[in-house]
Parts: C-alpha cells; sequence; structure tokens
C-alpha cells in the first residue's frame, strides 16, 4: 500500500508541476516587461488593447517597450486619448508598432534584422559611435531582457 500512495504521490506532484510550468507567464516578454517599473505605463497599454494576452503566449515576439518618460513625452492628453473607447483603433495601431514577431537580441536590432512590426512598421536598425543599439536613429535601447518566448528590450522613445 505504501508503494502505490508514493506513486500516486509522484504523479500528482508531476501534474502540478507539468501545469504549473504551462501556466506561470513570468518568464515571457509580457512577465519579464511588467516587472520594470519603468515599462509602467506601456504595460497598461499592453493590457488596454489585450496584447498582454498574445505576448503571455509561447508565440516568439520582440518588444520594443518604451519607457514611462518617452511615453509621456506624448503628452498627457494624448496618451488619455489612447487610453480611451475613441482611441483604442490608434492604441492598437502604437502598441503593435512595438511589437515584432520572432526573436531579436538587440545585437540583431541593430544590424536591421527586425522583420515588420505586427503594426507593419518597418524600424531602421543601426548603431550609435558608442556602440549603442538605435531604432530610427532616435530611439536607444537601454535594457534588454530575455524570456521563454523572446525579447524585451527598452527604448527611450516612441517607434512612430
Amino acid at each position: 500500500m505504501t508503494r502505490w500512495t508514493a506513486l500516486l504521490l509522484a504523479a500528482v506532484c508531476l501534474s502540478c508541476a507539468k501545469t504549473h510550468q504551462l501556466t506561470d507567464t513570468s518568464n515571457t516578454v509580457y512577465g519579464l516587461a511588467s516587472e520594470n517599473s519603468t515599462l509602467g505605463t506601456f504595460i497598461t497599454m499592453l493590457e488596454t488593447s489585450k496584447m498582454d494576452e498574445t505576448l503571455r503566449g509561447s508565440e516568439p515576439f520582440t518588444v520594443l517597450a518604451p519607457t514611462n518618460r518617452a511615453l509621456a513625452a506624448l503628452g498627457a492628453e494624448r496618451v488619455r486619448y489612447l487610453m480611451s473607447r475613441e482611441g483604442a483603433a490608434e492604441l492598437d495601431r502604437v502598441v503593435k508598432s512595438h511589437v515584432f514577431p520572432g526573436t531579436y537580441s538587440a545585437e540583431d536590432v541593430a544590424r536591421g534584422k527586425l522583420p515588420r512590426s505586427l503594426a507593419g512598421t518597418a524600424v531602421e536598425g543601426s548603431k550609435s559611435s558608442d556602440g549603442t543599439p538605435r531604432i530610427q536613429k532616435t530611439a536607444r535601447i537601454i535594457e534588454s531582457m530575455k524570456g521563454s518566448n523572446g525579447y524585451v528590450h527598452v527604448v527611450d522613445a516612441v517607434i512612430r
């Protein structure tokens, strides 16, 4: 009887571990980004546009996530509009302009290897004279995080 109890307990533990592994999204690009305090506004935008659901999955993505400061440069009224019901379509476009299918490191981005964004936006990658990866010659990648389903590159400007 003890052997069967031990086997049953082991099976239950393995089942729980596997279920947790399938539902734990903390290491996804969304999970990593949501843990970064400089990305709070962008996280709210992802959640409002429902893009967070996509970024929690296993499909590979690269996200160029603008900081709170970068989004604040749009102006408070503009951000409020994007977060409103009336601005939903534009918010979707703005968010998807920062999300790219596939997994691309900062070095890949600097070499111009990004495909078009989910919004169809083409971005130009380069390196500054000090070697910092740049996007559209204005945005700098200031931090990179690799998750289970891709990369989050924190950027200091909004991609247009």
